[in-house]
């Protein structure tokens, strides 16, 4: 039964102001998730994204009870990528073999189902050998002590196929402690899990859609410490095919990529190098399922390849998300994106998150990153730019900044994904108390959204810090050439304006108080803000 339960309202305001003066739940770019029944008391992990045949895009978002004991079932919208309308939603149960808890010890006492925690490990593709799509994930059932992968077919209607028609492929006489990365090949699907009792025990499949188990390898003890931080399956070579299983937990707390080849079998292994300059991947870190991204690298057709990961910096405090770019043969370390927290963070302890690392349809690369990283501070924003493949950025934009302590939005459990003319961020906005938010928007490849709402949301610059004393700082993207800088007081009267050296704009002799920032650019492009003067 299909049943659109969206609370969706418009509520835009008289200037575009930063987005720590809005209440997120009343603007189209952000939908109230609810139950099947409309309960708001519910919680949601990573959505997962797919761009349909008609060029609308379907997300996936993996429904929880607010105390995420309870997997409840999957809703699944069709978004339009050209105003964020819902097209159409369908809330489709979860499986007869989830039938317990989260924690897999209740779960196992009452002999019932395992839901593998977050959700967000599952296949949403277009079917090679036909019109219609494909959703693949595992399921886990202690009545029979058996691990399977439910295939189920869908069409463009979101009409799925009857459980009892789905192909159901018998993976292991165990419980799979983690599915890592799930990926299609052709018409098969290959995905890299951990067994039980053994983080470091990875195994590696390759499934045919018609449900043949076609290879299955696994790699005892090749990874290191018993815990799943860090642990994906990528692709490192087109052609010929290769593998990599990434190690970020390796000896000594470094990483490693063990490159296997298209029929499993392993070549090298690469031992990363502990820093760069002064730049060095973090470990340990927070929670791993939010620094996991499906494609952890990405190979390309120069003898490189590229890695998106958090960094930190030891020499000065910094540190924030990064791209990494790698001499295939000699490993050696070729360019490198930094995409610094700052000003938001420069606590030792806090990282940005990358969100997702893309291949877009020129040849270059989208990049989504992200910034509050600590779960008790709703201080933030998240940050999408283009780059070429030497890592030099095309444009940059910062989105759903908040600047306040008290008061701010916490953007968690996000995602990309690419479409025909660009690509998607979404994930989950909330403050401290349900309902969760879902925002979803959509970047040209220019770097343009493509709504008015979108906008009140997104700017090609950054500002910082807010409040301020007598300086306030503007970072721009490199697309975009400011042209003046305007402050109004409350009353709407002008009280400064800047028209050089545009990248420090001084506030020396204004009274303390809030004032109104208008950034105008050569191409006559007009942004508002709210900042504040101490």
């Amino acid at each position: 039964m299909k049943k659109l339960l969206l609370i969706i309202a418009i509520a835009l305001a008289a200037f575009h102001v930063q987005a720590s003066d809005m209440d997120y739940s009343r603007d189209s770019l952000f939908m109230c998730i609810t139950g099947p029944d409309g309960d708001t008391s519910v919680a949601f992990n990573f959505p997962t994204f797919l761009e349909m045949r008609d060029n609308t895009l379907l997300t996936r978002l993996f429904l929880k009870s607010q105390d995420g004991s309870q997997y409840i079932g999957d809703w699944f919208y069709r978004l339009s990528p050209q105003d964020n309308d819902v097209i159409d939603s369908v809330f489709v149960a979860k499986d007869e073999a989830f039938d317990g808890t989260s924690s897999r010890s209740s779960a196992q006492d009452d002999g019932k189902g395992h839901n593998y925690d977050d959700g967000s490990r599952v296949l949403l593709a277009q079917n090679p050998n036909g019109d219609d799509y494909i959703y693949a994930y595992l399921v886990y059932n202690y009545k029979t002590s058996e691990t399977s992968l439910r295939i189920r077919h869908f069409d463009d209607n979101l009409d799925f196929e009857d459980l009892g028609n789905a192909v159901i492929v018998p993976l292991e006489n165990a419980i799979v402690d983690r599915l890592c990365t799930i990926m299609l090949e052709g018409d098969n699907i290959v995905l890299m899990y951990l067994m039980e009792g053994g983080w470091d025990t990875p195994v590696v499949a390759r499934i045919g859609l018609d449900g043949s188990l076609r290879d299955r390898v696994s790699f005892s003890h090749l990874f290191h410490i018993n815990f799943p931080r860090f642990h994906a399956l990528a692709v490192f070579n087109d052609s010929p095919r290769e593998y990599a299983l990434i190690d970020m937990n390796a000896a000594g707390g470094g990483y490693n990529y063990h490159v296997i080849d298209s029929l499993f079998a392993q070549q090298e292994t690469i031992v990363m190098e502990e820093s760069y300059g002064d730049v060095y991947p973090p470990y340990p870190s927070v929670s791993y399922t939010e620094n996991y991204i499906q494609l952890d690298i990405l190979p390309l057709d120069d003898g490189s390849f590229l890695e998106a990961r958090q960094y930190e910096r030891h020499n000065v405090i910094r540190n924030g998300a990064c791209i990494m770019k790698y001499d295939k043969t000699t490993h050696a370390c070729l360019a490198n994106a930094q995409f610094e927290s700052t000003p938001i963070y420069t606590h030792v302890q806090y990282y940005g998150f990358p969100i997702g690392l893309e291949q877009s349809a020129d040849g270059n690369l989208y990049f989504a990153y992200r910034t509050n990283a600590n779960y008790s501070t709703n201080v933030g924003w998240i940050g999408i730019a283009k780059l070429d493949t030497d890592l030099n950025i095309i444009w940059q934009r910062y989105c759903l900044g908040t600047y306040s302590a008290t008061g701010g939005y916490h953007h968690i459990h996000c995602r990309t994904g690419v479409t025909k003319d660009g690509f998607v961020v979404g994930g989950r906005s909330n403050k401290e108390e349900p309902p969760h938010d879902f925002f979803c928007y959509f970047i040209h490849d220019d770097g343009v959204v493509g709504t008015p709402e979108a906008e009140a949301y997104i700017r090609p610059y950054l500002f910082y810090p807010n409040p301020a004393q007598d300086r306030l700082h503007l970072q721009y993207s490199p697309d975009v050439k400011p042209a003046q800088v305007e402050l109004y007081d409350m009353q709407g009267r002008l009280v400064r304006t800047q028209s050089k050296k545009l990248e420090n704009v001084d506030l020396q002799g204004l009274a303390p108080g809030q004032y109104l920032m208008k950034v105008t650019l050569e191409d006559g492009k007009t942004y508002s803000d709210k900042v504040v003067k101490e």
